[in-house]
């Protein structure tokens, strides 16, 4: 009996070694059955890579025209998107730290000094200084502003007695323009009914000329920055309550200042002007002084001195006018000399020849 249970053992066990398959035949036959899911797999990526090439061809026109409205909007997005930079409001502070110096040369007249006093009122950030008496060194200039702390400069130059010219520059280097002030009118001599607060604020009013060429623009930043109050300043008031007009004409600045006049106090004439909706009405100009005319003559690179930028063509210089004037009351006093002696001559080439029939001759005998 134990030896036909061995036996039989003996062939179960060769039974299932026949039927069991080996490591070696399990290993190929899995690396067949992925080389086939593979080549299933690649020719059906194959098949999309086709159709994908086709749609990209077709469709390749529609993208680069459709790209360019896409960028624009997305800027677009970008843009309204973007923060917004918060608004702060001034607090007063005095940050733009200007000051000016405004003095002038020995042998004003009456009336340019008080164009020069005039100017000081309207000017809250200047500074003085005593009357310079130097002729033709006006660097000088520049030393003093340094002085005084200053970096801008209105200089008036008076000459003869008879001419005064306007300096603007920036102390120390520029640049700077001369000017020939003409049709001066003080505040004092106009006697107008304008009256703005000491030390107001002005608005500066440029004509649209300024913007025409480049030494109108240069002449308008300079101006701008010397009439203009810089906010906080511990001299002025915190209100702004007349205009300053620069317009130009025949190729000058013409120079006014005006008080703002608001008839606006909640009676009959403000709600007229609402029903009506002419608000501007309630609104006026008032001139108070002074006003004069600046002819531009030349700007240069420095301050006082330099490289010329501008010269202007058309400017004649007073001395060439008033010698011009007495050319024409010369060739006056030359005319009637010439006069006199064309009717002696005159005179002389209409006397009567003799012809012997004169009463001497007929009655002599």
């Amino acid at each position: 009996m134990g030896k036909r249970k061995q036996q039989q053992k003996q062939e179960d066990e060769e039974s299932e070694e026949e039927t069991t398959p080996t490591k070696m035949e399990v290993e190929e036959e899995s690396d067949q059955e992925e080389e086939e899911e593979s080549g299933e797999e690649s020719g059906e990526e194959a098949d999309e890579n086709g159709e994908g090439n086709d749609e990209t061809n077709n469709n390749a026109s529609d993208e680069e025209v459709g790209g360019e409205e896409d960028k624009e909007e997305d800027e677009q997005k970008q843009e309204e998107e973007a923060p917004k930079v918060k608004q702060i409001p001034s607090d007063g502070s005095y940050r733009n730290k200007q000051r000016c110096l405004v003095f002038s040369t020995r042998g004003v007249t009456s009336r340019h000094r008080h164009l020069l006093a005039d100017l000081r009122r309207l000017m809250p950030h200047h500074k003085k200084d005593a009357k310079l008496d130097i002729k033709g060194k006006l660097q000088v200039v520049n030393e003093i502003a340094e002085m005084k702390s200053c970096n801008g400069v209105l200089f008036l130059e008076a000459r003869k007695r008879l001419d005064l010219y306007l300096w603007a520059a920036r102390a120390p280097q520029g640049p700077s323009a001369k000017f020939l002030v003409n049709n001066v009118h003080t505040m004092d001599e106009l006697r107008l009914t304008g009256n703005a607060l000491l030390g107001s604020r002005p608005f500066l009013a440029f004509d649209a000329k300024f913007q025409t060429s480049p030494h109108w623009q240069l002449i308008k930043s300079l101006l701008g920055i010397t009439f203009g109050t810089p906010r906080g300043h511990p001299k002025s008031k915190p209100f702004i309550d007349r205009v300053m007009s620069f317009a130009i004409a025949d190729g000058k600045v013409w120079v006014r200042n005006f008080q703002i006049l608001d008839q606006a106090d909640g009676g009959k004439v403000e709600r007229a002007a609402e029903k009506s909706g002419n608000l501007d009405e309630l609104t006026s100009l008032v001139e108070i002084g002074p006003r004069f005319v600046l002819t531009p003559i030349r700007i240069f690179d420095g301050s006082f001195g330099g490289a010329t930028l501008y010269q202007n063509p058309a400017f004649v210089s007073p001395n060439a006018a008033r010698a011009q004037k007495r050319r024409k009351k010369g060739l006056k006093y030359t005319d009637r000399q010439i006069a006199k002696t064309t009717s002696k001559e005159r005179a002389q080439s209409n006397v009567m020849p003799k012809t012997g029939l004169e009463m001497q001759t007929v009655f002599s005998g």
